[in-house]
């Protein structure tokens, strides 16, 4: 889950309420989770931005639905899968963590 003190996630709506925005701030949860999975470098960041997209994609969702991404393929990630809920906890994995 967003760390309180650390992670932030905002929103914002515009005056005539056309426009909204969220912005996050997950680098905890992102190092917990790679650190766990001795991620190297690029598998980090592929992971770091799935886990960062989950989050932004369940806020508003109910604390226990949960919204997730996946990529398959055959390169050298061996794919990437992230799932948040309404709480905003979230996990995911790598295929290959040590790429």
């Amino acid at each position: 889950a967003l760390r309180p003190g650390g992670d932030v996630l905002k929103r914002g709506l515009s005056g005539d309420a056309t426009v909204s925005a969220k912005v996050v701030d997950c680098t905890s949860v992102v190092r917990e989770v790679c650190r766990a999975q001795e991620c190297g470098s690029l598998a980090s960041q592929a992971l770091g931005r799935a886990l960062t997209c989950a989050i932004l994609a369940a806020d508003g969702a109910e604390a226990n639905e949960t919204f997730q991404i996946q990529f398959d393929g055959d390169g050298a990630l061996r794919g990437v899968f992230a799932v948040a809920n309404g709480r905003h906890e979230a996990r995911g994995w790598v295929g290959n963590p040590k790429f």
